[in-house]
């Protein structure tokens, strides 16, 4: 009866055993097409990486996407073009949401997101060289605004609305205003003309 048990004991052990390994050797093979409900990803403790995170790869073996946390504890997408540059990023950046675009050597060149001092919304435009050219969203006091600038980072245009009126400005390559239209404190329209300097040298507006 011992050596039965004994026996019997052995024999459990070993089938554990290859139900064991064959279960490890299969986690590594491609499981196919895996249809669930949900998936919790979470991070591992002894891990450097914030958090969970899932990934893609091309056929090269290249990283292509990744889905889950950040550095500070955020949610973030992002992908990344066959040479391993990133090409757009979307999610949480601080407390605010933004989306982020790359060009194909890595240079961001679109931003959609909030401000870091005012919380407010604006989409943002840069060259190769990653220097702001374009600016449309919420400025300083709650206004909305458009803004252009040069290759230099001099600001050439702005339309939007300044103390509760529109205006429009235009400055020359120095980055001095040389035009100015708007509305004068009549509430009526008027036009400011500056010499090269920003020196008003010309002014009318519509009072009779």
């Amino acid at each position: 009866m011992k050596k039965y048990s004994i026996g019997l004991l052995t024999g459990i052990l070993l089938t554990a055993s290859a139900v064991m390994f064959l279960g490890a050797k299969n986690q590594s093979k491609n499981l196919g097409h895996i249809t669930v409900n949900s998936i919790t990803v979470i991070d591992d403790e002894n891990s450097d990486i914030q958090g969970g995170y899932i990934a893609t790869y091309n056929i090269k073996g290249d990283l292509t996407a990744e889905f889950g946390t950040d550095d500070g504890g955020g949610g973030v997408i992002s992908t990344y073009n066959a040479k391993g540059e990133e090409t757009v990023s979307l999610g949480t950046f601080g407390d605010d949401g933004a989306i982020s675009v790359y060009n194909a050597k890595g240079n961001g060149i679109a931003y959609i997101g909030a401000s870091t001092n005012g919380g407010f919304g604006f989409i943002s435009t840069h060259n190769a060289k990653e220097q702001m050219t374009g600016y449309l969203g919420t400025v300083e006091g709650g206004d909305g605004a458009i803004s252009t600038y040069n290759s230099k980072g001099k600001e050439t245009v702005s339309l939007g609305t300044v103390e509760g009126a529109g205006s429009l400005q235009i400055y020359n390559s120095l980055g001095k205003e040389v035009v100015y239209a708007g509305v004068s404190e009549d509430e009526v329209g008027m036009i400011i003309l500056f010499d090269r300097d920003g020196n008003e040298v010309w002014g009318q507006d519509g009072g009779k």
